[in-house]
């Protein structure tokens, strides 16, 4: 169905709504189904080959509360003053395009304020190389983005240094929000799955995956959030470390793709959807949303605020998994 969107900055799954019924009976969606169409077959001869892609690590991690500085949730917090201050950031890419280059991202917060101007210094090291000298003012976040950045296979470090190397910086404190890597990848499945794009290529382009543990791997071109189509022609060849996947398309610059086989398909939760009823107008004072595993709680709860005692309000309790349906068709 063509809903709306769910985007939602608190989670990662993914909600839909199926149906299913029988010829002549509404379904209680609006228009017909969408169905997944083929793409156009591309076989001309002597085009491109592409085995690499330009892949994009974002690496975030929400432990530190501060309210109304960026998202409000950070990473690392470096308030050691007024002694020098390391944090190392380490993680592991695998099958990086040898002799490449990335683009090094990161957001830092100031978190502290002194008279000196700037009161914020600290320097950023990608694999000991330095990338950037950051000097910022206040309780401002500072981000930047450098290129050039030295990538290896295997572990990759990412330094963030305080020096406080005067006493006009003793008090000089920051909150590590995240960083993220640009960088050639091998065109290489995980787990029997790859999601890539074009990486700016553009015109009849031919693409060649490997990585498949089966011979049953399909691609899939993706046309927008609401729409994929499945690519023909796709070639499987036997190697040594198991099967690859080549297949053939005239590509814009932002093409995206999937190449997935049966290992690699994710496995959906289903359960029935019994409605809420969260759209239609209601006379209760408040609405209250509980989480399943507190749901008995919360109703207690209700039933006292309901009460004289706790104040006579009216309330409306539901599930936490009702609230799609704010947004279902």
């Amino acid at each position: 169905d063509e809903g709306p969107y769910v985007e939602n900055p608190y989670a990662s799954a993914n909600t839909y709504w199926l149906t299913w019924e029988s010829p002549g009976t509404p379904s209680g969606f609006s228009g017909d189904p969408r169905r997944m169409e083929t793409d156009d077959l591309q076989s001309s001869p002597s085009v491109p080959l592409a085995d690499a892609y330009w892949a994009r690590l974002h690496l975030e991690r929400n432990i530190i509360e501060r309210q109304g500085w960026c998202d409000g949730w950070f990473w690392q917090e470096m308030m050691q003053s007024p002694l020098p201050e390391r944090r190392y950031f380490r993680q592991t890419l695998d099958h990086v395009r040898a002799d490449s280059t990335a683009v090094l991202r990161a957001l830092v917060q100031g978190s502290s304020s002194a008279p000196a101007s700037p009161d914020h210094h600290a320097l950023f090291y990608l694999n000991t190389e330095l990338m950037r000298t950051a000097d910022w003012d206040g309780y401002a976040s500072y981000m930047f983005e450098a290129a050039d950045a030295p990538v290896v296979e295997g572990l990759n470090s990412l330094e963030i240094y305080v020096p406080r190397e005067d006493a006009a910086h003793d008090e000089d404190n920051i909150l590590v929000d995240w960083y993220d890597l640009e960088y050639w990848r091998e065109l290489w499945s995980d787990d029997d799955l790859l999601v890539f794009g074009s990486s700016g290529r553009t015109g009849e382009v031919r693409f060649s995956v490997g990585g498949f543990t089966s011979t049953d791997a399909a691609v899939f071109k993706v046309i927008d959030r609401l729409t994929a189509r499945t690519v023909p022609g796709v070639e499987i060849e036997g190697s040594s470390s198991g099967f690859r996947v080549e297949f053939q398309d005239a590509v814009a610059d932002t093409a995206s793709y999937v190449a997935v086989s049966a290992a690699g398909y994710v496995t959906p939760e289903i359960e029935r959807d019994t409605p809420s009823g969260l759209r239609t107008v209601t006379d209760a004072d408040y609405i209250m949303v509980a989480h399943d595993d507190f749901y008995d709680a919360t109703a207690r709860l209700r039933d006292h605020r309901e009460s004289a005692e706790g104040g006579g309000f009216s309330y409306r309790l539901v599930r936490d998994q009702r609230r799609f349906d704010l947004r279902r068709p």
